[in-house]
Formats: structure tokens, C-alpha cells, sequence
């Protein structure tokens, strides 16, 4: 969405993936391991990309709640350990850090047709970029002062900052950050929780990634547009290995009747290409359910047989309800 590239994805999954597995070792390690910040984590801290208290706020938005408090956030926070998400999404913030010093190299030598849109969106012309004599972008004033000693120490530091800046907006267009800015004003309101729930994902990816696609293909730039397509079928095959793993081989029942259709709407609605509007569709074919998770099991205590409302009201039942029920 943000003028990346597939390698930048693939590397950032790697990064993610031995994130996770170092903090859950780190998790049963009476002392966490020493390591090394390469980089990356040492610019995107001091980018102020990561930063462990605006981190975990942006988890529990995006993933659990707007209004967790005391010991149900200290769960959450630790569920997120847990599961590795804050490992996860801190990697690939850094990760898209490397990927924005990457871009603004790149497109600083006006190699594309957008990249002088690109680059003034980030608030630089084509050539303005401050490199060393490597040619490598320049973000901390000691050292653009040792590469141009005619500038004060006020004008390094205002070039340094909207470098830093360059770099955060850009990660910002390329990782969700959920914000109040990005839901309507009743999602903010506390007596509206219960219906709010888990919606705040939809929102964050429909500002960050539709919003971004469509303003891309109004300057006829499609390629965005291209990867957004290629949700829908890896949703569909990560479902179908997730599906078979705990199924031990056997897919679900509800995916066993599937048609070419079926998974066409299957891959569309996991792939969330929808954004808010896929609200709208839940709507038509279950009215109770886009309500919110607690107004569905409200409904099913009611209509189905009490074992399934338990089972199903048991956490991580996806492990099991399929043995059990």
C-alpha cells in the first residue's frame, strides 16, 4: 500500500517470526537473553516509532478494547506476550522503518513517475534527502553535523526532525495504529462498548490500507489495488491449512459444502478488502452478529442446545469445540 516491496514483506515476517519465538524463550528464562538491537531498532527508537507505552496502547486498541482498565488491561497486555502479538507488531515496525529509509532512498533519485508526489507527501523534494558520504539517508544530528559542519545546531536538528518525521509518517501509512481519529464518535463512547467490540481492526485497516489503495489508483497507481486482490486467495489457503491442522486433516463442517462461490466470499470477508462496508453485508446475513460478539452468544444461549453455548463460550475453543461438540 505504501510503495513497498514483496521482499520488504518477506523480510518482515522473518523479523516477526523470530521475534515471537526469542520473547516466548524469554517468557521461561529466569533472565532474558542479551541481544544486540541491529540498526533498524536502534532508528525506529529513535525515529520514536516504537515506544513500549504508546506500543501496548495501540495493541489493546486494535486487538482487545478502548476501555480495558487496572487488572482486565494487565491481562490483556500480558495475553499479547502471550500470543505473541507485541513481538510481532514491534518487528514489524521496525521492520517497515527499514522499509521507509528504503523508499525515500529510492524514490530521492526520482527513479518512478510518483516519486515526486511520494517524496513531498513526506514532506521532501526529489534530491533534498540529507546523505552521508555513502549515500546512506543521515537521521541523527551528530552525524549531519560531521558531514556538513556549515550548518548551527538549530538547523541539523529542524533537517534531523523531519527526517524522523519522514520516517514515521511513512510507517504510520503501512502499519495499523488505531486512533479515535479512525473510528466514528459513538465508538469512542463507553456506553456503546459492548457494541463496539472488536470492530476497531475494520476501521484501522479500512483508513490505512482501502483509504491508501483508492488514493493511490486516483493517481494511476494500481498496484496496490494488485496486492489487496492477493488477500483473498492467501486468506483462503491459510484457512484451509488452519482448517485442516485442528481439524487433524478434515476441514470443518461448515467449509466441507463449500463452492467456488463460497470461497470467493470466504477469502473476501477474512481478507477484510471490505473494510466498513463488510459491516453492512454481515448485517444481511446475520442481523445478531454485527450487533457484536456478546449480543450473537446471547442469541445462541438461546436457540442452540446449552452444551454448544458453553463449549462455545470457553476460551481458545477453536483447540477443541470440534472434538467435543
Amino acid at each position: 500500500m505504501r510503495g513497498g516491496e514483496v521482499k520488504d514483506a518477506l523480510n518482515a515476517f522473518v523479523r516477526g517470526m523470530k521475534e515471537v519465538a526469542r520473547n516466548w524463550g524469554n517468557m521461561i528464562r529466569e533472565e532474558p537473553a542479551e541481544r544486540q538491537k541491529d540498526e533498524w531498532e536502534r532508528l525506529a527508537e529513535h525515529a520514536g516509532v516504537i515506544d513500549s507505552a504508546t506500543f501496548s496502547h495501540l495493541l489493546a486498541d486494535e486487538y482487545g478494547s478502548v476501555y480495558h482498565k487496572g487488572f482486565a488491561r494487565r491481562t490483556n497486555e500480558m495475553m499479547f506476550k502471550a500470543n505473541g502479538l507485541e513481538p510481532w507488531n514491534r518487528a514489524m515496525r521496525v521492520a517497515a522503518t527499514k522499509s521507509a529509509v528504503q523508499f525515500m532512498l529510492r524514490h530521492n533519485q526520482g527513479r518512478d513517475q510518483h516519486s515526486a508526489r511520494w517524496m513531498k507527501e513526506l514532506g521532501f523534494a526529489v534530491g533534498e534527502l540529507p546523505l552521508d558520504a555513502d549515500g546512506q539517508l543521515i537521521a541523527r544530528k551528530d552525524v549531519l553535523l560531521r558531514e556538513r559542519p556549515e550548518l548551527t545546531v538549530r538547523e541539523a536538528e529542524a533537517i534531523v526532525d523531519k527526517v524522523n518525521s519522514a520516517i514515521v509518517r511513512w510507517v504510520e501509512g503501512a502499519i495499523l495504529s488505531p486512533s479515535a481519529g479512525q473510528r466514528p464518535a459513538w465508538g469512542s463512547d463507553p456506553h456503546f462498548g459492548m457494541f463496539w467490540h472488536l470492530k476497531q481492526f475494520a476501521y484501522s485497516f479500512h483508513h490505512t490500507m482501502l483509504t491508501r489503495a483508492k488514493n493511490e489508483a486516483g493517481h494511476n497507481n494500481y498496484a496496490p489495488m494488485g496486492a489487496l486482490a492477493w488477500y483473498v486467495p492467501t486468506m483462503i489457503g491459510a484457512d484451509i491449512t488452519k482448517g485442516l491442522m485442528l481439524g487433524a486433516g478434515e476441514l470443518p463442517g461448515y467449509m466441507q459444502g463449500y463452492g467456488a462461490a463460497d470461497w470467493l466470499q470466504h477469502g473476501v470477508e477474512r481478507a477484510g478488502i471490505l473494510g466498513v462496508g463488510q459491516f453492512g453485508l454481515d448485517a444481511a446475513t446475520d442481523p445478531v452478529g454485527v450487533v457484536g460478539p456478546m449480543a450473537d452468544q446471547v442469541w445462541e444461549a438461546i436457540v442452540d442446545p446449552i452444551e454448544r453455548t458453553v463449549v462455545r463460550a470457553m476460551p481458545v475453543n477453536s483447540l477443541y469445540s470440534r472434538a467435543v461438540l
